[in-house]
Formats: structure tokens, sequence, C-alpha cells
């Protein structure tokens, strides 16, 4: 039962998610020794600290982004001056000092070569490092379309801002389809009978939807959505829409979670680890909750461009048509934030698994 709950814990860790990438399955034996390795432990612990911030980084530019918009919103809805507006923008654009530097700074410290000396931890190590550096590359162009955005306000360019903003929306979706990559070919190397199979599935398929739409969205704000991209889009969101309510992901899952609560229930483990293995597990079920939330709001989305595609010029121009969005886009901002809020818990859970997993494999 003890190796059954340091396989299932090694396999829960997001870091993990990047790590197994091998031509075939890791064997139980493989992970234990991975697992009781000091030196691939401690570069592990290394990059899931990295890989944390950086997605710290990644989420406060786009909320960056959103404040741009909220402002510029805020701006021709209400009184506030033009010297107000540039005191808010001035400050959004400070604040984009030294975001690439920090991260150039974190992924410069992670080494390609792994301190361990076993042979299936170089390429697991590898890739790991691989994904680090990706992220890095889209912090530097997400970086700049933040500042690119506020330089087409100064110029009083607000074509060329909404054509920006909009593609800000397609940037981050074209870094979600790096993740569902990722993702798909880990997935296959990990066997069905554990919790992070499930989990990156579920992931996976969430995204593989939500992207496509987040697409849509970002070319109907940039105004370059035509009829004809629409269809092309829907003929893959039919099908991704159809794998996400057809798939058994969820519901294997919370399979899993109970049998890893059966076996965290038999372990010889002392409090401290199992309060973390208990709170890993908790925050897992919110975010996987919270992942099928957003995807049926992104579906709601899909479906009202779809309702609308033949007018769409009735998304800035009826008033009805423009509250029903707004409505709609203020409860999807809601649920993306609730999804990002159970996402950082659960990597802080799998963070404080991973700073036990020693004690637990004594």
């Amino acid at each position: 039962m003890k190796l059954f709950l340091i396989v299932a814990l090694f396999l829960l860790n997001p870091a993990v998610h990047y790590l197994i990438f091998a031509e075939e399955e890791l064997t139980d034996f493989e992970i234990k020794s991975l697992t009781l390795d000091e030196n691939f432990y401690r570069d592990s612990l290394k990059i899931e600290e990295i890989f944390n911030q950086l997605s710290s980084i990644i989420r406060y530019q786009t909320n960056q982004q959103y404040e741009i918009e909220n402002v510029i919103n805020e701006f021709f809805d209400s009184d506030m001056t033009n010297e107000e507006l540039w005191v808010l923008l001035d400050e959004i654009y400070a604040n984009t000092r030294g975001i690439v530097e920090g991260a150039d700074n974190l992924v410069s410290t992670v080494s390609f070569t792994t301190s361990s000396d076993l042979e299936y931890a170089k390429p697991l190590h590898y890739t790991s490092v691989e994904i680090l550096y990706e992220m890095r590359s889209h912090i530097a162009k997400n970086n700049k379309l933040t500042t690119d955005l506020i330089d087409t306000l100064s110029e009083g360019d607000l074509d060329s801002y909404n054509k920006l903003n909009g593609r800000t929306r397609v940037i981050n979706s074209e870094f979600l389809e790096i993740m569902v990559k990722h993702f798909l070919t880990t997935a296959k190397k990990i066997p069905s009978t554990y919790i992070q199979k499930q989990m990156i599935l579920l992931e996976a398929e969430s995204l593989s939807f939500n992207l496509i739409v987040q697409k849509i969205n970002g070319l109907v704000i940039s105004g370059d959505l035509t009829k004809k991209m629409f269809i092309d889009y829907e003929r893959s969101l039919k099908i991704k829409y159809k794998d996400f309510k057809n798939s058994r992901s969820y519901k294997n899952l919370k399979d899993t979670i109970i049998n890893l609560e059966r076996a965290v229930d038999s372990a010889a483990v002392d409090e401290t680890s199992i309060y973390a293995v208990e709170q890993y597990i908790i925050n897992a079920e919110l975010y996987a909750d919270s992942l099928k939330r957003e995807t049926e709001l992104n579906n709601e989305l899909y479906l009202f461009y779809k309702k609308h595609i033949d007018d769409l010029d009735a998304l800035n121009t009826d008033p009805k048509t423009v509250a029903s969005l707004d409505s709609l886009l203020s409860r999807q901002n809601f649920q993306n934030e609730e999804t990002v809020k159970y996402a950082t818990k659960y990597q802080e859970a799998a963070l404080a698994v991973l700073k036990v997993l020693p004690d637990l494999i004594k």
C-alpha cells in the first residue's frame, strides 16, 4: 500500500506534467528510484518552484491587460478625466519594467543537465526545463503586447488598440496550445490507474475547447472575425466539446482520488504529511470542478457568437445584444478568476506534497 502511495503522490504533482516524456512508461521501481534520488528531488523541487513563479508572472500579465481594458471602459462610461486615465495607464506601463528580466533570472538558474546519475532522469529533466524556457518566451511576447497596447492609446489610435487587445487573447490561446500538447504527450506515458493521468486529461480536454473560444473572442474584439473563420473554428469546437462531454476523465479522477484517500488512511505517515496530501486532494477536486464550470461558460459564449454570426455589428451597436454579451463576459471573467485561484492553490498544495515526499517514503 505504501508503494502505491509513493507512486500516486509522485504522479500527483503538477511538475510531473512536464517530466514524464520517456518513450515508455516509467515502472514503479523507476518512479521510486527517482523519488529516493536526492539530486533529482532537489532539481524537481527547484523546477516546480520556478514553474509556479513563471505561472504567477503570466497570470499577472493577463491581469494587466484586463486592467487596461477595464480602465478604458471606465473612461468612456464615466466622468473620468484624461489626466486620471493616464495616471492609471502610466502605472501599468511602469509595472511592465523588469518582468522579462525577472523571468530570465529565474530560468537562468536552472541547467538543462540534471545532477542525478540516473539515466532515465536525464531526458525527463531536460524536457521539464524546456517548458520553463517556452514560458519565458511567452512572457517576453506578452510583455511587449502590454506596452504596445498603452503606446497605441497614447497615440489616440483606438483601431490599433482594439486589434492589439484582441491579439492578446490569441497570443494567450497559442500558449495554451503549447500546454495542451505537453499535457496530452504526458498523459500517454502514465498508467490510467494514476490520479495524475485523469487530471492531465481533464485539463487538456478543457483547454482544447476553451482556447478556440478564446481565439474567437479575440478576433471579435479586434474586429477580424468573419463568418468563414467562425465556421472553420466551429468544426473543431464541436468535436472538442463532444470529447469533453463524453470524457470519463472527471469520473475517473474522482474514483482515483477515493483510492488515494484510502491509501492515505492506511499509510503509517506523520500528521503533517497526511495534512499535505489531504489538502492536495481537496484542491484537486476544487480545481477540477472549476475547470468544468469554465468550459460550460465558454460553450455559452461560443453559442452566443454563433447566434449573432450573421450580424456581428450588433455586438457593438444593439443595446440588448451588447448588454447580454457584457453579462456573459462578466460571468466568464469571474469564473476564469476562480479557476486561476483554484489552479494556484492546486500548485501550492502540490509543492507542499513535494516538500514532505522524503518523509512519506522513509
